[in-house]
């Protein structure tokens, strides 16, 4: 994560702000509904079709965990862990009592053992992160926390934001380089926020426009350590 926690806490306050004078992403918009039903849909196809089902015996961590979570809530968990850099993105995480621990923490040096996690979440974490070498060091430690065989799940811009310079695109060669060790499965999804919620409520409307991948702004993926211990 970037050394300058003031900056970046200096950020997330702005979004929080922006977010609650304008309802940004309130649910109350048909468009933003659409977009976050849409991507759990996507999120639980790719993790059933990784093997990905759940279970007592999964645990998760969430880095940049905030206040909510990628996972959909079908998935059962054994246990989920948040991380974050910034104190304050803390304190209403732990308030949800969804969390088994947190630790305030950079991203490159998480405070796990080796192999601790059989699912690790990054959801609009890297994008926030503009130096290539630090997303790359995050990208290590993470696959590090990984057990064999264990998952990223993925949701983050893939094309920079115009209105947003604090934003960086990952596209997926970018997520390549960052998770060298990992297979990749990734799909492009959302229909740019601005337009979806411009809609209205006409489903169908933005079923056809977020078919077009042009239209796309974010990737969805799950990422998978290979088990090498695994006798096939």
């Amino acid at each position: 994560m970037p050394d300058n926690r003031d900056e970046l806490s200096r950020i997330y306050q702005g979004y929080a702000e922006k977010n609650q004078a304008t309802g940004r992403w309130s649910r109350s918009n048909p468009g933003n509904e659409f977009i976050l039903n849409e991507r759990e849909r996507l999120l639980v196809d790719l993790l059933a079709a990784n093997g990905v089902t759940g279970g007592a015996a999964l645990a998760a961590l969430d880095v940049g965990c905030g206040s909510s979570t990628l996972l959909p809530p079908t998935l059962h968990l054994g246990a989920r862990f948040g991380v974050d850099i910034l104190f304050e993105r803390l304190i209403p995480a732990v308030e949800t009592g969804s969390l088994a621990g947190v630790a305030c923490a950079d991203g490159a040096m998480l405070p796990f053992p080796d192999s601790s996690f059989e699912l690790v979440v990054l959801s609009t974490v890297l994008s926030s992160v503009p130096d290539a070498d630090v997303r790359a060091r995050i990208g290590s430690d993470v696959t590090r926390v990984l057990r064999d065989g264990g998952h990223v799940l993925w949701y983050d811009m893939r094309v920079p934001n115009p209105a947003n310079r604090n934003i960086t695109g990952i596209n997926r060669r970018e997520i390549a380089r960052i998770f060298p060790d990992l297979d990749l499965d990734t799909q492009s999804a959302t229909l740019v926020p601005q337009l979806a919620r411009r809609l209205g409520d006409r489903p169908r409307l933005y079923s056809t426009l977020s078919s077009l991948r042009f239209t796309r702004s974010h990737l969805v993926g799950v990422f998978t350590k290979p088990d090498h211990t695994r006798v096939p």
